[in-house]
């Protein structure tokens, strides 16, 4: 089975609830993605994560659901795989539990990202919420 797939192309902003310095942008490409993240210029250890240019996988998360829930609770990367790629579905495997994510970016879902080498995940990156969603 497929484990990896490409990103739906398109550009959207996550909110910054934390401080004043603005909202994440992305602009996401079939394998790679731009985030621009002014709220870690306030970040100690994080100031050079405001620009970050990847090859990395992108899937969007349900808030709240079991699979987000799960993932936020794992510390380890070794633990999250890609267990299946079907069609618009990523299906992740954390600690021997999978569940869907989607392919496909909508407004309200979270952003999960991470280096992809053919279902071993590292890097992960859980965002927030999508907003202000344009599909290219």
């Amino acid at each position: 089975m497929a484990k990896t797939w490409d990103n739906v192309q398109c550009r959207f902003q996550t909110q910054n609830t934390v401080n004043k310095r603005g909202n994440s942008e992305y602009r996401v490409w079939s394998n790679r993605i731009l985030r621009c993240a002014p709220i870690n210029m306030d970040r100690v250890g994080a100031q050079d994560q405001v620009y970050n240019f990847m090859l990395k996988a992108i899937c969007y998360l349900v808030p709240n659901s079991s699979l987000y829930n799960l993932i936020m609770d794992t510390r380890d990367d070794d633990r999250i795989k890609i267990d299946s790629v079907v069609h618009d579905y990523i299906y992740i495997n954390v600690d021997g539990t999978v569940l869907p994510a989607s392919r496909k970016p909508a407004e309200g879902l979270i952003t999960f990202d991470a280096v992809n080498e053919n279902g071993d995940l590292s890097h992960i990156h859980v965002g927030h919420a999508v907003y202000n969603l344009k599909l290219l």
